[in-house]
């Protein structure tokens, strides 16, 4: 099986647990991805700044392979990240 992650934060130094992913990247790396979104670090293609739902979009035909696979989705954060994460979700299920 394999895993997925998105970090995300403002800053680099913001990511909670950068040890943890570092060790699972190194213990199993050809089951485990990371995807970091660090929104005052790194830019959209259009030059936006990086959000989780920015990634989901970019990933989506493997998030929904993977979903039609039997794979889980667990999203956790501000609940103030929710809206734009259900439109970006909503939007790639319907395209």
């Amino acid at each position: 099986a394999e895993i997925g992650s998105a970090p995300a934060g403002p800053t680099t130094d913001s990511i909670l647990y950068p040890g943890l992913w570092a060790a699972a990247k190194q213990a199993k790396p050809d089951q485990f991805k990371m995807t970091l979104a660090i929104s005052r670090e790194q830019q959209t293609a259009a030059g936006e700044r990086m959000y989780v739902q920015h990634r989901i979009t970019e990933h989506a035909d493997e998030i929904f392979e993977r979903l039609a696979n039997g794979a889980h989705l667990y999203l956790c954060g501000l609940k103030g990240m929710q809206p734009g994460i259900e439109a970006a979700l909503k939007e790639a299920a319907e395209s």
